[in-house]
């Protein structure tokens, strides 16, 4: 590949400490944990209220970082922070090989030939993805080489299109510094062999148990050594599919 993942994102992990001491304190101020929004029926670190006020408390203190942040930089953050479930980084890869992927990377696949023309999966464990989308799991071996003119085919023989194109998706500043405050020192524990268990859990959340289930995903994402990103899109595939 040519960006190393793991490179790239120690890399990313040492830039926040310089660098994104502002974000910390916009998400420390005006972010609460994981939780699960019964109408909009997904897992969102929902805002706290009045945040206009919440700006009036913290601008002195990030001005003193920052003397050009103003307030229409802050709506910026938030806006960025509420969509945090679509943010990434993208690196374009000339192929991409089950070996080279860690659990809890995530890929944009570009297909031909086929009616649903992208696919964007999170490895799951080895040979075996999840689609975010549709919230499909698919089977596509360990040997599995993801490059531009190959024809996907899963385990069970269904072709799932000609590969075009194959991008990373990596996490953002937010995503690190959510995962900093929301997980703590996740990125120090090692990465499970299997991510389905956080699916499975994710799957079961009601309006009576929201609030539990939100803690033991949380427990478990930090657990298994996965940040943000990967916490989002997994759990919140898990409410689009039906088995």
């Amino acid at each position: 590949m040519p960006c190393n993942y793991g490179k790239c994102l120690t890399n990313l992990k040492l830039i926040m400490v310089v660098d994104n001491e502002v974000l910390k304190i916009i998400i420390q101020n005006c972010c609460r944990s994981l939780s699960f929004d019964i109408e909009r029926q997904q897992y969102v670190f929902p805002f706290l209220p009045s945040l206009s006020e919440r700006w009036e408390t913290v601008r002195n203190h990030i001005r003193d970082i920052d003397p050009t942040f103003h307030v229409s930089d802050f709506n910026n953050v938030l806006h960025r922070i509420e969509g945090l479930k679509e943010l990434s980084i993208e690196q374009s890869l000339y192929e991409a090989a089950d070996v080279d992927l860690l659990q809890g990377e995530m890929l944009r696949i570009n297909l031909s030939g086929v009616s649903v023309p992208m696919l964007t999966l999170v490895k799951m464990k080895k040979g075996q993805y999840l689609d975010i989308v549709s919230g499909h799991g698919y089977s596509l071996g360990d040997e599995v080489k993801l490059q531009p003119g190959r024809t996907i085919i899963t385990s069970e023989g269904e072709e799932l299109g000609s590969c075009k194109s194959v991008t990373l998706l990596m996490p953002t500043a937010e995503h690190i510094v959510m995962g900093h405050i929301m997980l703590g020192s996740y990125y120090r524990r090692n990465i499970a062999v299997s991510l389905w268990p956080l699916f499975k859990l994710a799957k079961t959340v009601n309006c009576a148990n929201s609030t539990g289930i939100c803690e033991k995903l949380k427990l478990m994402a930090k657990d298994m050594g996965i940040g943000i990103m990967p916490l989002l899109n997994i759990v919140n595939a898990s409410l689009k599919y039906e088995f």
